[in-house]
């Protein structure tokens, strides 16, 4: 396995990916972004969407909320806040609403969070002072 690429997609909480790949695609900004094994380094911000992993005959996929991604030669690194993995769109799919549907998961909690950024933005706006708050 001289010509691969180690795939790794890595959130707070575990390695979800560490796979040897042919090749991927990662969603970005600008479009699809191709890694290969021995391609120029570089670092990139990562959009939410599906990653396309190959592995020969083989094909994954992960769903991710973006992140960073930072590849070499040898490795890539998709440092994200959730991901989910499966063989199939499908698998993928149902893994992404299991998530949605726990009642703890992190993102109940990056939701509660982004709420309260939004409230706290409003509060120290100098256009809202003066305007009624919400409860």
């Amino acid at each position: 396995m001289t010509d691969m690429l180690r795939m790794v997609i890595r959130t707070p909480h575990a390695a979800v990916v560490d796979v040897e790949i042919d090749a991927a695609r990662v969603p970005s900004r600008t479009g699809q972004l191709g890694l290969r094994p021995r391609q120029e380094p570089f670092v990139a911000v990562v959009e939410s969407g599906l990653v396309i992993l190959d592995a020969g005959t083989d094909r994954r996929f992960a769903a991710t909320a973006g992140g960073l991604l930072r590849a070499d030669r040898t490795t890539a690194l998709l440092a994200t806040p959730f991901a989910v993995t499966g063989a199939t769109g499908d698998e993928v799919l149902r893994a992404l609403d299991a998530a949605l549907a726990a009642p703890d998961s992190e993102l109940v909690t990056r939701r509660r969070m982004a709420l309260l950024e939004q409230r706290i933005v409003r509060e120290l706006d100098p256009s809202h002072r003066g305007q009624h708050r919400e409860a």
